[in-house]
């Protein structure tokens, strides 16, 4: 293999595509994680395109391991890299690893003076600009979820960019994602019509744009909220007893009575701003009017509260991972309950309240779950007692609003 290098760099120096080409041929059924590092950089000093190439297979399969040496990006041109962003062989890395890619590339070029990065480099050069902003376009960033851009952003990787490059990075990904992440809109969802049984199968949401309502509160001197243009309204099918609840850009339903009037475990995931339904992973047990809440942790979890079973009043718990789209056991709550509610307490965790217990009829209890996590990096989640509610309160209904915690947070800003 090594003869081959040399022999490649022979051909290279005297201009003999040729040979140079069964070269390349030679080595891309031999290029391995052990000796990239020298192919990638011989690829690059000469700027050959087969060279390069024979590099993806393995670039791509050790992505996070390759991309995060200096050694690499420091050898890797710019051209190399815009090619090599945009490779389809790339397809299962993650747009985050690719972004994250171009902010090790340019920490490790910040000052190189080699051809084709000096532009880059030089705080004086507009082109520097341009460059960066042609790295994060070879990116497909409309794939990237509004929850796993917002984690990048919060990463030691963003923090360390230079702050125009991430107004760049981020005004780019607003770009590619033109309807906006669902904290900055509101979502009302409207109590449902029954039928003469009494059974409602269907929901009904409206979606707000927030900074239209936050415009008239700031500019308003009355106390009444005004009301705001509807940006989108949408009616789609529920089961009956199902629990709504928000989580990132989506709306989910929980549970509820199937056809045969049975517990489900199904979970339907509504797109808000076109009324698209998709099916998510269903729960590990059926629930009739459970209780659901989005936790503000790291990511983000959907968590699922009691209800009924069709036998009895439940204890079970469980949450769902968006990212590995899997529900997990919880532990079981220490009162078994129904029609309860939750709330996620930031910092704290999450209240689970009132509801309808087994023989001692409706329940002014409280309980908060809490979660730590151990230095293995296991979640540890456990259970204790609170004062009880001052009045009973049943969550018989949907709710009138679903309102992300950013925007209680802005609104209690404004009172």
């Amino acid at each position: 293999m090594d003869n081959a290098v040399r022999l490649f760099l022979l051909a290279n120096d005297l201009g003999s595509r040729t040979i140079t080409s069964w070269c390349a041929e030679f080595l891309r059924p031999r290029v391995s994680r052990d000796n990239l590092e020298q192919i990638w950089s011989i690829a690059n000093a000469t700027k050959n395109t087969q060279m390069i190439d024979i590099c993806v297979p393995v670039i791509a399969a050790h992505f996070d391991s390759i991309t995060t040496q200096v050694t690499f990006n420091s050898t890797t041109g710019l051209d190399s890299l815009l090619s090599f962003l945009s490779d389809d062989r790339l397809v299962s890395v993650a747009g985050t690893a690719k972004l994250r890619m171009i902010v090790n590339w340019f920490e490790a070029n910040n000052t190189a003076t080699k051809e084709g990065v000096t532009a880059f480099v030089d705080e004086d050069d507009d082109s520097r600009d341009a460059t960066f902003k042609d790295l994060v376009g070879a990116v497909d960033l409309s794939e990237i979820t509004s929850c796993d851009f917002v984690e990048f952003c919060m990463s030691e990787c963003w923090i360390k960019l230079p702050a125009k490059f991430r107004d760049i990075m981020g005004n780019a990904w607003k770009e590619a994602n033109p309807r906006g992440i669902i904290q900055d809109y509101l979502i009302n969802i409207a109590s449902p019509s029954r039928n003469a049984l009494g059974v409602s199968n269907e929901v009904t949401f409206t979606t707000f744009k927030w900074k239209e309502i936050e415009k008239h509160i700031i500019e308003s001197d009355i106390e009444e909220l005004p009301t705001a243009d509807v940006n989108f309204r949408r009616t789609v099918p529920s089961r009956n007893g199902c629990t709504v609840a928000v989580l990132n850009d989506s709306i989910y339903l929980i549970g509820g009575r199937n056809e045969k009037g049975e517990a489900s475990r199904l979970v339907d995931r509504v797109d808000p701003f076109d009324g698209r339904v998709s099916s998510a992973a269903p729960m590990k047990q059926a629930r009739i009017s459970c209780s659901a809440v989005a936790a503000t942790l790291n990511p983000p979890q959907l968590l699922v509260f009691g209800g009924y079973n069709g036998e009895t009043n439940m204890l079970a718990c469980e949450k769902f991972d968006l990212a590995t789209n899997r529900w997990t056991p919880l532990p079981d709550m220490p009162t078994p309950r129904t029609a309860c509610s939750a709330v996620s307490v930031p910092g704290v965790g999450v209240v689970v309240v009132n509801g309808i217990g087994r023989e001692s009829g409706n329940y002014c209890t409280a309980e908060l779950l809490s979660c730590s996590t151990e230095d293995s990096g296991m979640e540890k989640w456990s259970w204790r007692q609170l004062a009880p509610t001052i009045e009973l309160v049943l969550a018989l209904v949907l709710p009138t609003s679903v309102v992300a915690s950013s925007l209680l947070a802005v609104a209690f800003a404004l009172t």
